[in-house]
């Protein structure tokens, strides 16, 4: 029998003093599939205490100076309806006001350590709030929750595997917003389901794609509160997350100058650029296609990059009016990457740089649609329609890149977005959907 049910989002809200429109959104969705000690009831308690953390501080008298907005939402389990709901309903508002979301859908699935996944400009202010952060457990020889990460992180820290998993693809895919999602996470060289005899016999066909042994007890009806008193009898995982959550939000709400860097946003443009001609180099130029056109945006993105940051640096003071275009140039960074005709692998999805591996919604993919229309011609390259989709795809992109290279150039300089390494010609004007535009450009 199905029954329409209404579904709520609870808001909380701390008024910014000096710019209330601007908006540091932290949330976690409160249902659960069975009795959901870790999804999400680990979450939302580390949010309750946070909550509760911040209205002392307002009690003593503090205000952000941006405004702080919690989120408790609801059927985040029936597909993030809650959150997209909200999105979809104030698109504008919240799209043109929001600097970060900040999203724990889990505290804890096991203790061993951080899992991070965030947007590039989160990235830095995230490692930074964890160095001031004291280890959840200092018996293991760390001082701080960065060095617990650290040391046991053999990689990156961050992944963009930004994928659907959350509320956060509400922010990124919809309005571009930078966001960070976290969560205590298992040990993946212990722990793998490769090296069981189960994987082999029942889910081969999964291949390398499924390696969650977190998954036996992730969604089931064995989430009680005992298994968490197994996990985390002291809760001091839970506390360590709430406080790094809470002051990667405090840092954000309160800093003058938004403690962005563009920089770091020329990591995943460089991946994914070498991600397909590892992948499509050879069978692109067998077909006579170029990444070239994409190669010179994500070029102009670097010299932009590194230009504005020279600039917001500079030590020079920096007027309230200044300072607030330097923060919104930086958030329009990673909200160009939105093609708001969504993508043609996906139109529910519109980031044409951060992407959802469509096998597997747990992953991510950088360039989507550049990647799953090259793996469609692929398997029938001599299909014209498959090609042209490959052209609007990449025209897609490198508009994409060009815009967030153009948010940081001086505010009069919009009109040649292009305009970088190689002068003007090195990559005029394309338009999204392939077509050409040239543009001439004074200035009194």
């Amino acid at each position: 029998m199905e029954r329409v049910m209404p579904t709520y989002n609870t808001l909380g809200f701390i008024r910014g003093s000096v710019e209330p429109d601007r908006y540091v959104v932290l949330g976690n969705h409160r249902d659960a599939w069975s009795y959901g000690s870790l999804d999400p009831c680990s979450g939302t308690a580390t949010m309750m205490e946070m909550v509760r953390a911040f209205s002392l501080l307002k009690q003593n008298g503090w205000r952000p100076r941006r405004t702080l907005v919690f989120a408790s939402w609801g059927s985040g389990e029936f597909g993030y309806y809650g959150a997209t709901e909200l999105v979809e309903e104030f698109i504008t508002l919240i799209g043109g006001r929001t600097v970060a979301y900040l999203n724990v859908d889990l505290a804890i699935i096991y203790t061993y350590n951080l899992f991070v996944v965030a947007t590039p400009l989160l990235q830095n202010v995230t490692a930074e709030a964890a160095k001031q952060v004291a280890a959840p457990d200092p018996s293991l020889g760390f001082s701080s929750l960065y060095d617990h990460w650290r040391s046991r992180e053999k990689g990156d820290l961050f992944s963009y595997n930004l994928g659907s998993p959350s509320e956060h693809w509400s922010f990124y895919q919809l309005l571009g917003t930078p966001i960070v999602y976290m969560m205590w996470e298992i040990d993946y060289d212990r722990w793998n389901w490769v090296d069981f005899p189960l994987y082999h016999a029942v889910f081969f066909f999964l291949q390398d794609r499924w390696n969650w042994v977190d998954f036996p007890l992730y969604h089931t009806p064995f989430e009680t509160y005992e298994a968490m008193q197994h996990l985390d009898p002291t809760f001091a995982y839970h506390l360590a997350l709430g406080r790094l959550w809470a002051v990667v939000g405090l840092l954000l709400a309160d800093r003058p100058l938004l403690p962005l860097d563009v920089r770091d946003v020329r990591k995943p443009l460089r991946l994914g650029l070498d991600q397909l001609t590892a992948a499509h180099g050879d069978f692109m130029k067998a077909y006579n296609v170029s990444l070239a056109g994409l190669e010179r945006a994500v070029a102009a993105y670097e010299e932009a990059a590194e230009q504005f940051h020279n600039v917001a640096h500079s030590g020079e003071p920096l007027s309230d009016l200044h300072m607030r275009q330097l923060n919104d140039q930086m958030v329009l960074v990673e909200r160009s990457f939105v093609d708001p005709n969504g993508l043609l692998v996906d139109d529910q999805n519109r980031n044409a740089v951060f992407g959802t591996d469509p096998d597997h919604e747990y992953n991510g993919l950088l360039f989507p649609d550049v990647a799953e229309t090259l793996a469609a011609a692929r398997l029938q390259p001599h299909q014209a329609e498959l090609w042209r989709r490959v052209h609007r795809a990449l025209a897609a992109a490198v508009f994409v890149v060009n815009a967030a290279g153009a948010a940081l150039r001086e505010p009069t300089r919009f009109a040649r977005p292009w305009e970088g390494p190689g002068g003007p010609a090195a990559g005029h004007g394309q338009g999204r959907d392939g077509g050409d535009c040239r543009l001439s450009h004074s200035e009194l």
